[in-house]
């Protein structure tokens, strides 16, 4: 019989997970079907728990529900109980399992885009404080970080997210106006959590526009584009400065959920040539997603 899996999020009609998922469960010719599901987030507390009831093996799960989906969820495990977010959710017996792919997908995302760089990790800057830096400082706190930078607008939101996450290496926290200047001295590696949507006025983003080029050693953005690079990834291009999105962490996190859900390995390759054909217009994908 067909099982069924899903991502759940809002919105949902932009995610490449149902085409690369899908060719994995062909690859490895499993009877399964991967389907979008857009949650009204007005009723998405009411909703999460009734895809028990519509039969479904096991979910993704993207924006704005990771951390209804940590309370919803019967039983947590490893990291995703200590950062309370929860991207990958399967059906064992009568009971939901929560998991967090999102900090092993960027860790290996990260590391693999900083070897081909030929660059040494060391000092980072993460933009942002919101649930995805959250992840990405537990993710970071693995890869024996000589000193970290958090820089937001709003310090209240930095100091809550600061006491939460490990607390490997030297943490520090910067407001967002102050950037270039907090930067003065090393060569900073900068991960951009912040989202396009946060910046409404025109001219605002990317927040990198006051940063002097000489004090950055790469750009790697979470968010990626269909079209062509995120407006972080274009201006590190433009200064010849190493650069990524985040499509291979999405790959990344959702090979770790097809082995949770189906105690298989992730046919990787494949998933990564189901996504290169769903971006046609995009470049040099290839190297980029390449295991």
């Amino acid at each position: 019989m067909k099982a069924f899996f899903a991502i759940i999020g809002h919105p949902v009609a932009h995610s490449l997970s149902p085409c690369f998922q899908q060719a994995a469960f062909n690859a490895c010719e499993i009877d399964a079907a991967y389907i979008p599901i857009d949650l009204d987030p007005a009723r998405a507390e009411e909703t999460i728990p009734s895809l028990k009831d519509m039969g479904i093996s096991g979910f993704n799960v993207t924006l704005p529900f990771k951390e209804l989906a940590y309370r919803k969820v019967d039983k947590v495990f490893g990291i995703a109980s200590k950062i309370r977010s929860v991207n990958t959710v399967v059906s064992r017996g009568e009971q939901w399992e929560g998991y967090n792919t999102d900090v092993p997908g960027f860790v290996k995302a990260y590391s693999s885009f900083l070897e081909k760089a030929g660059k040494k990790s060391g000092n980072f800057v993460v933009l942002g404080a919101g649930g995805s830096a959250r992840a990405i400082l537990e993710g970071l706190s693995s890869m024996n970080p000589c000193h970290i930078k958090v820089v937001n607008r709003s310090s209240e939101r930095v100091e809550a997210l600061l006491k939460e996450v490990s607390r490997e290496g030297s943490i520090s926290m910067n407001p967002l106006s102050e950037l270039n200047a907090s930067l003065e001295g090393k060569s900073w590696h900068i991960i951009n959590t912040l989202s396009r949507n946060a910046f409404p006025d025109r001219g605002e983003f990317p927040p990198l526009e006051p940063v002097e080029e000489a004090r950055v050693a790469s750009v790697f953005d979470l968010s990626y584009e269909r079209e062509g690079d995120t407006e972080c990834v274009s201006w590190a291009r433009r200064r010849g400065i190493a650069s990524s999105d985040g499509l291979s962490m999405l790959l990344f996190q959702g090979a770790l959920s097809f082995e949770i859900w189906t105690g298989k390995a992730a046919p990787v390759e494949k998933m990564a040539e189901a996504m290169a054909k769903a971006l046609p217009n995009r470049k040099n994908l290839a190297d980029q997603l390449s295991v």
